[in-house]
């Protein structure tokens, strides 16, 4: 037997996850010895190569940067950092075959000490030149051990060895940028509010964080300024949901603004671990325009984010107008056969008094409801209530014409309702409505017409339900009544025996909804059994039940 794949009977080993990596990305390879990743063909690399490294941590932030047009090999230590003995072997390997010459990239912690050591004894050793390129961008108080400095470097020395530049090249671009580069916190605050409890996230502290980086005064001092081009990274918690994440952004990006900093790339991710509630802005200042080619250049590592960005400057204010120019009222065109006087008035009746039953059974329906959820169903259901009546009365509603009135009552139903429900119901609507809108406008209406609409409203909730309706929700009772009506209709009853046989139909169901361990059905199926109760209830009301199933009621 198989045995269980099994990842938490003990720590995960670095190189098990180093060699996941190079599942994913075909470009890099691991080798044999130590934990170091590369490029598959860096032997045949003709160019100045790239070298990285440190603790391996959660994140391997360096061995994700290794890839075309960024790192070429990056060495891992599993708990410290890799001894200066490692280091020097991988700076040999690195220096087979045919190269332009190696620069090491290091955060400016402890781990100089060990590739600065690697690094001297290569350059004695090597037959090619080894620079060791430290960068110290982290200007907070509490410092990181890494720093998202360290991922514009990268991409932007890879970019350019991988353009053919020269070792002296390389370098010379290394001492442009490596001063313009600075890391900062950023601190920020939420709380939920609302019914799902969603996170709002505002920025605090910023300006006192930030100020320093364009303070004349300070020893930071990056000059930036609205005409200077700048590069942003934000580095935050993993732990954020997507839409806070993309409000962070836009808020960080309006606040630079305000600041004058003009952001012509931004850049966001998780890119080294940060603990949860914290996150880092690394900015850099731009002193030539080929820095953002290098930035915009493809790139073969896994760890890069590439977002596509091309106007002049970053803004959070990219709205255009739709070609639609209008938004908002639905012009609905009547069509299909139309009521007579009389009948439409026993249709005004019918659903006079299914609202009216809404409204009244608000509060009960919001108890019930509570139970399982919300406990606004009532309120919902009399939202909609409340809104046709208020339409019937204004006669904004097309009672004559079925086709409009159900497409109407289906665009009501959606936006009062809300939530699944309102899309149910406006489902049901609509498709009930096209039936209608196929017929010829000198269709007689008869109670039979009516009935198959009801069925083919609660048939085309089969094809989004994508299963016979749940027994434990609305949906039931609707298909329960509809099986009623239309095996009573073949038995050549009349309309109002088929339909009260219906209604009955859906009210028990609604009862067949109660859960054994709840003291309530479902609030919805409820609601459907209370207004198609009053619904037969308008219609008798107004017809004493003396029309038969063939008369006209084009009256």
């Amino acid at each position: 037997m198989e045995s269980p794949l099994d990842v938490g009977s003990g720590p995960v080993k670095v190189r098990d996850a180093l060699l996941g990596l190079t599942a994913l990305n075909h470009d890099v390879v691991l080798l044999d010895y130590g934990n170091v990743v590369i490029q598959r063909d860096y032997r045949n690399l003709s160019k100045v190569r790239l070298l990285s490294g440190g603790v391996a941590g959660t994140d391997l932030i360096h061995a994700v940067c290794v890839g075309k047009g960024m790192l070429t090999a990056a060495i891992l230590g599993e708990e410290t950092v890799p001894s200066s003995r490692q280091i020097l072997h991988t700076i040999k390997e690195l220096n087979e075959g045919d190269n332009c010459g190696i620069c090491v990239i290091v955060q400016a912690n402890a781990d100089l000490f060990n590739f600065g050591l690697a690094v001297e004894r290569a350059n004695t050793d090597c037959r090619t030149r080894v620079k060791l390129l430290p960068i110290n961008d982290d200007k907070s108080a509490k410092k990181e051990r890494y720093s998202c400095g360290f991922i514009l470097l990268a991409k932007i020395l890879g970019a350019l060895a991988e353009s053919g530049a020269l070792y002296n090249d390389v370098c010379e671009c290394y001492k442009q940028i490596i001063d313009q580069i600075i890391t900062v916190p950023l601190n920020y605050t939420h709380d939920g509010s609302g019914t799902r409890k969603r996170k709002s996230l505002v920025l605090s502290d910023f300006e006192s964080n930030f100020r320093h980086i364009i303070d004349k005064k300070s020893q930071v001092f990056l000059g930036l300024h609205p005409s200077i081009p700048t590069v942003a990274l934000i580095n935050a918690s993993r732990t954020m949901e997507r839409y806070v994440e993309l409000s962070f952004v836009k808020q960080v990006i309006e606040r630079l603004k305000e600041l004058g900093v003009c952001v012509v790339r931004i850049y966001y991710g998780n890119f080294i671990s940060v603990a949860p509630g914290t996150a880092f802005l690394t900015v850099m200042k731009v002193h030539d325009m080929k820095i953002i080619d290098y930035l915009d250049a493809p790139c073969g590592a896994t760890g890069w984010r590439h977002f596509t960005q091309f106007l002049p400057e970053i803004s959070a204010q990219n709205e255009i107008p739709g070609l639609l120019t209008h938004y908002g009222k639905q012009h609905i065109k009547l069509k299909g056969p139309k009521l007579g006087e009389f009948q439409s008035s026993i249709l005004v009746k019918a659903v006079q008094f299914a609202c009216d039953a809404l409204i009244s059974c608000e509060r009960q329906l919001n108890i019930i409801d509570e139970e399982k959820s919300d406990g606004n169903v009532g309120t919902r259901l009399k939202n909609m209530a409340e809104g046709v009546n208020k339409r019937i009365n204004s006669k904004k509603l097309p009672i004559s014409c079925p086709y409009g009135f159900l497409k109407k009552m289906g665009i009501i139903a959606e936006s009062a309702i809300g939530g699944a429900m309102g899309s149910i119901y406006g489902v049901m609507f609509e498709s009930a409505a096209n039936l209608f809108g196929g017929l010829p406008d000198t269709e007689t209406v008869t109670p039979g017409m009516w009935a198959k609409a009801f069925t083919v409203g609660v048939e085309s909730l089969k094809r989004y339900c994508m299963r016979e309706p749940d027994e434990k929700t609305m949906l039931y009772p609707l298909k329960r009544s509809d099986v009623t009506i239309r095996n009573e209709m073949e038995k050549g009853e009349h309309y109002l025996q088929y339909f009260g046989l219906g209604v009955s139909a859906a009210e028990e169901a609604a009862q067949e909804t109660k859960l054994p361990q709840s003291k309530y059905s479902d609030a919805g199926a409820h609601a459907v059994g209370i207004w198609m109760r009053a619904v037969l209830e308008g219609v008798k009301l107004m017809t004493g039940g003396n029309l038969c199933e063939g008369e006209s009621l084009n009256k």
